[in-house]
């Protein structure tokens, strides 16, 4: 029951530098990533790690605990050295959209974009292209919410408001879809299941030009991430403008979309 007794190897060498957050998530989960799940710590104010038990955590949520379906999971994360400072989960993409890491930033509470970039480049994973220009992407229920610009408060990111911020992430890649023509324009791109319309997987940007032809498109994509003959031959691309006008594109269709699509 004693949560000190599990810490302890850990803590007894890097307890100066960091703290111990606690999920409770479901046996089939594997990690506080792969859902929104608020971390106990928001229920626990103040707990301490040499005195916490797991008596104590049960008191605070009990509907989670008594059954044998949940699993606890500890993350460690740097400490804030200042109060006003914050916690900051950036994930790094490379060019196929694949995760190639990860890292929990700490960052003042005046920080920008343009700061946590500066940051991110500092504990970018090898391989990464760190050389390039960075985006900073807020990514929200497998869509992209919003890229967000240099000088825009990281206290005003979307995520700033979740308390799981292992889940609710920030996204790092290198700024490469850009247009260069006037007939070009970058688009979202996402993947839904076909039944529901929900969305899933890592959304992605793609430079693409007014006129071209949707088969020319679906080899650009299908390049881009990787994916195999047989699994991309039932693939179906469809052009959402608006929230509920969608429409399915076949290959021989031509892209035609105004400045705001």
């Amino acid at each position: 029951d004693d949560v000190k007794a599990v810490l302890a190897p850990a803590y007894r060498v890097i307890a100066d530098d960091v703290e111990c957050w606690l999920w409770c998530e479901r046996s089939t989960v594997t990690t506080p990533t792969a859902t929104p799940t608020d971390p106990l710590h928001a229920l626990i104010h103040q707990w301490k790690t040499e005195a916490i038990t797991l008596r104590e955590v049960r008191r605070h949520s009990p509907q989670r605990l008594m059954s044998n379906n949940w699993n606890l999971q500890m993350v460690f994360v740097p400490k804030l050295p200042n109060p006003t400072d914050q916690h900051v989960c950036v994930r790094f993409f490379d060019d196929k959209v694949q995760e190639v890491g990860s890292a929990v930033l700490v960052l003042p509470g005046t920080a920008t974009a343009g700061d946590l970039a500066i940051e991110a480049k500092k504990v970018a994973p090898a391989g990464f292209r760190s050389d390039a220009p960075l985006r900073v992407v807020g990514v929200e229920q497998s869509k992209i919410h919003q890229v967000y610009k240099e000088d825009m408060p990281v206290s005003q990111f979307l995520s700033s408001s979740r308390k799981n911020i292992l889940h609710h992430c920030v996204r790092i890649e290198a700024d490469t879809e850009k247009p260069t023509r006037a007939s070009e324009r970058r688009i979202k791109f996402w993947r839904a299941d076909r039944i529901t319309g929900a969305p899933f997987g890592h959304p992605f940007f793609l430079c693409v030009t007014i006129g071209e032809k949707v088969a020319a498109l679906k080899a650009r994509v299908q390049e881009k991430l990787g994916v195999p003959d047989a699994e991309f031959g039932r693939w179906r691309f469809v052009k959402a403008e608006g929230p509920t006008t969608k429409t399915l594109l076949k290959d021989d269709d031509t892209l035609t979309m105004s400045p705001d699509t």
